[in-house]
């Protein structure tokens, strides 16, 4: 990333784009060059001023984020952060402008106490310079790649794969869940830190984007092939052997602050499966994973670690490439493709 990002800022509201241009040109290091009123006006702006990163808001008349996003995505690709509410209403088009391309989203200010508010501008401007690094030659639209196959859902399988995603989470796993096959002996544990309230909106939106069936994991579920379980940071998501079986047990994390729940869905991994236990991590701004990973791998498992330079939040990889020994260092398509590889 450079000294200074160069932001553009898009929005239709004069107000929202005076607000937006105050909380990033407090920061030394981003760089507003201009902000459009338009999506019309942004994309001949991105021509001629080639922004290091842009915010970009959804709801827009004339030429909506999403149409937006989708001409910039094909015409000059460019690290964009969603400007959104993130609401019941708001989830869908939220996790669709994902899926074109932008590879985060941002709540807009709203009427907080002076210190929330400040808190709040400082994750926007994280997120911005985060996005501002994320290299863009592997962004594309996402496509559902496999149809559907029902005989696959109850398949036996071989291998369990466990996925850690926290911050940058949403995009990292978009790019992989949707291009996954039922077509191989494979199921997916996924922990992924976040609200629980939009976990759930993206869990049901990726099960209508998907070849598997993607739901929430609860405790005492016999696992299926075909299938993706998702938990939260905030629970325990462990797997035990049960009359050859394997079943799924969820607890309430304790000590959720501590990120944690990654580690201890790997441990169990290594445990239970050993060496058909496939550990992977993604894009996040901890270390929790890395422990997790090194003992899989100690038990025979195979490790898989996203590409730094393809995650919004590169502590995660980074770490895990640090602490263990690692099989593989992939993008996230490319995840999906490893992954298909499995028979």
């Amino acid at each position: 990333m450079r000294k200074n990002s160069r932001l553009l800022i898009v929005d239709d509201s004069r107000m929202m784009r005076n607000v937006i241009t105050d909380i990033f040109n407090a920061d030394p290091q981003i760089e507003v060059i201009a902000a459009a009123s338009s999506g019309i006006e942004a994309l001949e702006l991105i021509q001629s001023e080639r922004p290091d990163v842009i915010t970009l808001d959804i709801n827009m008349p004339e030429m909506d984020g999403i149409t937006t996003l989708k001409h910039l995505m094909i015409q000059t690709p460019t690290p964009t952060v969603m400007l959104s509410s993130l609401s019941r209403d708001g989830a869908k088009i939220t996790f669709d402008a994902l899926r074109y391309g932008a590879v985060d989203f941002i709540t807009k200010p709203s009427h907080l106490n002076p210190e929330k508010m400040q808190a709040h501008a400082n994750d926007m401007i994280h997120t911005v310079k985060c996005a501002a690094s994320v290299e863009m030659d592997i962004v594309h639209y996402i496509r559902p790649e496999f149809e559907l196959d029902a005989d696959q859902q109850n398949a036996d399988y071989k291998f369990v794969v466990a996925m850690g995603a926290a911050e940058g989470g949403y995009s990292s796993l978009l790019n992989i869940l949707p291009r996954l096959s039922t077509n191989n002996p494979l199921t997916y544990l996924v922990v992924l830190y976040g609200a629980s309230r939009y976990i759930d909106a993206f869990i049901a939106y990726l099960d209508r984007h998907c070849a598997l069936t993607v739901k929430r994991a609860e405790d005492g579920e016999i696992l299926q092939g075909g299938t993706c379980y998702i938990g939260t940071g905030e629970e325990y998501m462990t797997l035990h052997d049960n009359a050859a079986q394997q079943v799924l047990r969820i607890h309430s994390a304790p000590f959720a602050s501590q990120n944690s729940a990654i580690n201890r869905l790997m441990f169990s991994l290594a445990d239970v499966i050993d060496d058909r236990g496939v550990g992977i991590v993604l894009s996040g701004n901890s270390d929790d994973g890395s422990e997790g990973l090194e003992e899989l791998k100690r038990m025979g498992g195979n490790i898989i670690v996203q590409d730094p330079k393809n995650c919004l939040y590169k502590t995660m990889s980074e770490s895990a490439l640090n602490y263990c020994s690692v099989d593989k260092v992939l993008s996230a398509a490319e995840i999906a493709a490893s992954l298909n590889a499995y028979d």
